[in-house]
């Protein structure tokens, strides 16, 4: 009986162990930091912290941001029922991988009779309190960063009270700094590190303080509605079935140029990409291929397109058989405004320099005749061709280095160390362009760049040393605070041909484009 005892404890133990070991598993990481899951592939990209570029004044609805519909509904962790991938699966990212891919607005989709995420009548294999503690996690680790939970009663969550009820008691489980449930729009600074609640088509709420309720009528191409504090459109034309791509994609543009064109700061716009063509049993994938494809053409033709509303993808961060495109998430949230952008240890400003004054105040000399310009000997700027662009002032190197300052308080121009610094953190010499120039061909002549750290480098030419123009959309050029001589200095210099990031000597009487690094 010992004998038989010992050995089942032995067994029991050996059995506990197993069980302990598996269920702490931890996640490996490749050579590039990129976190990797046993049954999620790689991620192509990681913008765990990008709402830090952004002020603390800015409102939510004046964000262009990055959401997932369906979001527990994804490939590999959500416990689709075998045969059913093709019309319930919407993601090959599991949550907490989308919040690491930059995703912040999540479609939750809970029924609170058997507690369980759902997508329309198949059970999942998350609830809400999962994927409450892995966004408490991960905004424990990335506080500047806010997520949106947008619940919706699906399937057979009740109408009487109790789907509230049941959010409610889940949400008091956790610590009250956790979530913002008020029904006004918050400033990112007052949702820094928290969950944004808020519902779908919830109006017996028996008291309980959810955030906003949204509703909109089913399966609508554009719909107008209002809260108590706030406006908000919706496009959620979601059965397809009789429509083609182009037409869903219309509906989808449509809302973007409204946000980009209409930009009330107190208005949401909730543009959900996502379609179904079930009569036709075409996959979720092959939907998400087609329009995902078209929106993502969309973003690049204009890349200087800022507020676009909130951009409800299927399959974001693409596909594993890469049928749908990676890079949606990365392009929707290039679609801000970043006053200044963290790159390794160092924060550089978000766009090249248009002041005209010197840090002291005094007036910096204007000079648009090209043999003044090319016999200058003191600071001086110009517009491009005398006209100007987006792309920033052209300075002359005596401008850079006046002892007035030509960076406003707290930057600097930076010196070459600064400047290769930044480089090898971008990719190293030949790949540093490829990095950090501005996406698509709108403004370069070629797209050989992703923008992956939205430094948005621009091809803003230059004025040589004779005051002669040229190079716009072919070449950007910046300087450095770094001399070579009493005649040249150091500049950086990109092409639209190739991927480098080239160190050059050139005239002080040259003029480029300056972007300030912070002191």
């Amino acid at each position: 009986m010992k004998t038989k005892t010992h050995q089942f404890a032995v067994v029991t133990f050996v059995l506990v162990c197993f069980l302990i070991l598996f269920s702490c598993k931890k996640n490996s990481t490749d050579e590039d930091n990129i976190v990797i899951y046993d049954d999620d592939r790689p991620l192509p990209y990681q913008y765990t912290d990008w709402m830090a570029n952004l002020p603390d004044s800015i409102l939510l609805s004046q964000i262009t941001l990055p959401g997932t519909h369906d979001c527990a509904a994804d490939n590999h962790s959500g416990g689709v029922p075998s045969g059913s991938h093709w019309c319930v699966v919407c993601q090959d990212f599991r949550f907490s991988n989308q919040l690491l891919l930059g995703v912040r607005w999540f479609d939750v989709r809970y029924d609170n009779v058997d507690d369980r995420l759902h997508h329309s009548y198949f059970v999942l294999s998350r609830s809400l309190d999962n994927i409450i503690c892995d966004a408490r996690d991960f905004l424990s680790s990335h506080p500047t960063e806010t997520v949106v939970f947008l619940i919706k009663k699906e399937y057979g969550g009740s109408t009487d009270g109790t789907f509230s009820d049941k959010v409610w008691s889940i949400i008091q489980k956790y610590s009250s700094t956790l979530f913002y449930q008020d029904d006004n729009l918050p400033t990112l600074g007052d949702v820094r590190g928290k969950i944004v609640i808020a519902t779908h088509d919830d109006s017996n709420r028996n008291g309980h303080l959810l955030g906003p309720n949204y509703s909109w009528p089913d399966n609508t191409e554009l719909f107008y509605g209002y809260t108590t504090s706030f406006t908000y459109y919706v496009q959620d034309h979601f059965s397809i079935n009789h429509v083609s791509y182009g037409a869903k994609s219309n509906e989808i543009r449509a809302l973007i140029d409204i946000s980009v064109g209409y930009p009330d700061p107190h208005r949401v716009d909730l543009n959900y990409t996502s379609a179904e063509k079930d009569a036709e049993a075409t996959s979720i994938k092959t939907v998400a291929h087609n329009i995902n494809g078209n929106i993502r053409d969309y973003l690049l033709a204009n890349s200087e397109w800022r507020r676009c509303g909130a951009l409800m993808l299927n399959y974001a961060g693409g596909s594993d058989d890469n049928l749908c495109y990676p890079d949606l998430v990365r392009l929707i949230i290039q679609h801000n405004e970043f006053p200044h952008v963290n790159i390794g240890n160092q924060t550089w400003m978000g766009s090249n320099l248009t002041v005209t004054k010197y840090a002291n105040g005094d007036a910096i000399q204007k000079v648009t005749d090209p043999n003044e310009w090319q016999n200058l000997i003191s600071g001086a700027y110009c517009e491009y061709n005398n006209v100007g662009n987006s792309y920033g002032n052209l300075y002359n190197w005596y401008a850079v280095t006046d002892p007035r300052g030509l960076a406003p308080a707290g930057w600097h121009v930076p010196s070459s160390a600064e400047w290769d610094e930044l480089i090898q953190f971008a990719g190293g010499t030949s790949m540093a362009g490829f990095n950090l120039k501005d996406v698509g061909t709108l403004h370069w002549w070629q797209d050989l760049g992703i923008d992956a750290y939205f430094f948005r480098a621009f091809p803003g030419g230059q004025r040589d040393g004779t005051g002669t123009f040229g190079s716009v959309g072919e070449s950007g050029f910046w300087w450095c605070s770094s001399a070579i001589n009493s005649s040249n200095a150091i500049n950086y210099w990109m092409n639209f041909d190739n991927t480098a990031v080239i160190q050059q000597t050139n005239l002080k009487t040259s003029g480029y484009t300056v972007r300030c690094i912070k002191d």
